[in-house]
């Protein structure tokens, strides 16, 4: 538990490094602020185990499902964000004695709300990056089921295509992990617009 404890702490203190960063972003980029909305699929890919037993209630993880993901990002200094992320992603929940009677799987939802910090690499009208962060996971019990939540730890990475001044076209591809009793790792792909102000 201890060890568990010290890895959220650094894990935090990377996340959170560019809002400690000296320097001012002010001079380096029109824009430092940026909102979006993206919308992809997602899976869970560790979750249905090889022989549940009765009791054991499992997201399934045999198609990917369909999500949505709202972005903001601060640039703290050139090359270097803080990022909050809000987002939702469709999932499935089995139990074999459900199964059993013939109910299920239930459809429910995983939301999460994670904060990172992130690094990138600008080349012309693009940009690529790297991020990392913590996170609360949710999934929503939904009839049989009971509710579950977790922190857990979300990475990245990212590449933005400048499509005007102010518009971009963004591209995400993320790893999240959370010790939820129905899943523990899932996989994402999100592609969407960035107003950037």
């Amino acid at each position: 538990m201890r060890q568990q404890r010290s890895l959220l702490l650094i894990l935090i203190l990377v996340a959170l490094t560019p809002l400690f960063s000296p320097g001012s972003s002010s001079a380096q980029s029109t824009h430092r602020y940026s909102i979006g909305l993206m919308g992809g699929f997602g899976a869970s890919t560790s979750s249905e185990p090889a022989s549940p037993t009765l009791d054991t209630t499992f997201v399934r993880d045999d198609e990917f499902e369909f999500g949505l993901e709202f972005l903001f990002n601060m640039e703290m200094r050139r090359g270097t964000l803080f990022g909050v992320r809000v987002g939702q992603l469709d999932v499935e929940l089995a139990n074999p004695s459900l199964l059993a009677l013939s109910i299920g799987p239930v459809e429910s939802e995983l939301t999460y709300l994670t904060l990172s910090g992130e690094y990138r690499l600008s080349a012309g009208h693009y940009q690529s990056g790297l991020f990392a962060g913590i996170g609360y996971y949710g999934i929503d019990g939904q009839n049989f089921f009971e509710d579950d939540s977790a922190i857990g730890l979300v990475g990245g990475t990212t590449g933005d295509f400048r499509l005007a001044d102010r518009w971009s076209l963004m591209l995400e591809f993320t790893a999240h992990y959370a010790d939820l009793d129905y899943a523990q790792f899932f996989i994402m792909g999100h592609v969407g617009l960035a107003y950037h102000f």
